[in-house]
């Protein structure tokens, strides 16, 4: 399919994209008087008569052309960075694609600052639709599109947490802000953001209601941002900032448009969230929250790969097995077992280091891998798993006591 015809059109660009397209289109005389060129151009494609009459009823007024059966989401674009109006042509006008978008690029001339916007914003919407990339890769893309769009030298994407505003992605070519960087919500111009509910635009902070706001004194003059929405939550807040005040206030359609992208950010994040919370159910035991089977299985595959390439590496596999869960079933139901179970995954994770993994194996079976550890290390740890499990456990106001055995076995 055809790429859209795109026209962007106003008075001052009517004489010189009529010449062009009669240039092109069959190699016919220019023409330079309006009347003459609009009603050779009739005789091309009846179409094209609407895009003439629009051009002589609204003069300064920016509008794109399409065909009817190509209207997509480029157009959508197109109209948020300027564009008030598309225009469909229907099939007569198919004859004129190849001269008119050709003429495009003379038609724009004298209103170029649409297209850098144009252009910004379709490598925004090619790089949120680019399911290759990494999210987090895609939001630091659309931060440093999204500055170029506004013109603005900072963007950032700040989750709130009660006071706390802390920056998850940051574009700051100067190096001012880092991500991690925590700061009272309060003192930033994100609560004002938040407060609104809705896209916030300030083109010049001294000179407005928020002059004396605790954000106008970090050397931030404009400012354009929008709350953010993940998983259906509050989240934070998406903003551009800028060290110099704007001549000219923002539009509509910038505000529409950072709306556009604080929606494309939501969803990037929560395509995210749920891509952790697959991995979650793919890898941890739904009852004890610990690493399932695989999980473990995937982790020691690596030690062993890893034990092979170093010399001076080596680990241990401790298997724990439970001794009296099944008695605690049958006298107290399978909750208290279940509850049991929790319990000693928690006491098991207490007796080895942070950088070791703990997992349930199967049923009443766990298991423990030692990174960087000997024979002695293991017997170690083994002895304290035993003596943590004997220790009593308190099911629904009961002491209970369990045994646990464990073997060893070194990588």
């Amino acid at each position: 399919m055809a790429d859209p015809i795109t026209i962007f059109a106003n008075r001052r660009a009517i004489h010189r994209w009529l010449e062009r397209i009669l240039t092109d289109a069959g190699n016919l005389t220019p023409v330079t008087d309006a009347d003459t060129a609009r009603a050779a151009v009739a005789d091309l494609a009846d179409g094209l008569e609407a895009v003439l009459t629009r051009m002589a009823d609204h003069p300064d007024v920016p509008f794109v052309v399409c065909h009817e059966e190509e209207h997509d989401e480029r157009c959508r674009l197109i109209l948020k960075a300027g564009a008030t109006e598309c225009i469909r042509l229907d099939a007569s006008g198919t004859r004129l694609l190849a001269a008119v978008t050709r003429a495009t690029r003379i038609a724009t001339a004298d209103g170029a600052l649409l297209v850098p916007r144009i252009e910004l914003m379709e490598r925004i919407f090619t790089t949120t639709s680019d399911r290759s990339l990494d999210p987090a890769d895609q939001i630091d893309e659309i931060l440093r599109l999204g500055c170029a769009l506004f013109s603005e030298g900072v963007g950032i994407v700040a989750r709130v947490n009660g006071n706390d505003s802390v920056a998850v992605h940051v574009h700051d070519p100067a190096g001012r802000i880092s991500i991690g960087s925590v700061r009272d919500v309060r003192t930033t111009l994100c609560t004002v953001t938040l407060k609104a509910g809705q896209p916030l635009g300030i083109a010049d902070i001294r000179r407005s209601p928020w002059q004396t706001h605790p954000g106008a004194g970090s050397g931030t003059e404009s400012y354009i941002g929008v709350p953010i929405v993940v998983d259906d939550r509050p989240f934070g807040t998406l903003s551009f900032f800028g060290r110099t005040a704007r001549h000219a206030p923002f539009r509509d359609r910038d505000l529409g448009f950072v709306a556009a992208l604080g929606e494309w950010i939501g969803t990037l994040m929560t395509r995210e969230v749920r891509l952790r919370e697959l991995e979650t159910l793919v890898t941890r035991d739904r009852l004890t929250g610990l690493p399932n089977r695989e999980a473990i299985l995937r982790r020691l595959e690596r030690s062993v790969q890893r034990a092979e390439r170093t010399r001076d590496y080596g680990f241990a596999l401790l298997f724990i097995d439970l001794d009296g869960i099944q008695t605690v079933n049958d006298q107290l139901g399978g909750p208290a077992g279940a509850a049991l179970l929790r319990q000693v995954g928690a006491a098991v994770r207490t007796a080895v280091r942070p950088k070791d993994g703990v997992g349930r194996f199967a049923g009443d079976e766990f298991v423990v891998l030692l990174e960087d550890a000997d024979l002695a290390l293991a017997r170690t740890v083994a002895d304290r798993i035993v003596e943590e499990l004997a220790r009593p456990f308190t099911i629904d106001g009961r002491e209970i006591m369990i045994g646990a055995s464990v073997g060893v076995a070194m990588g």
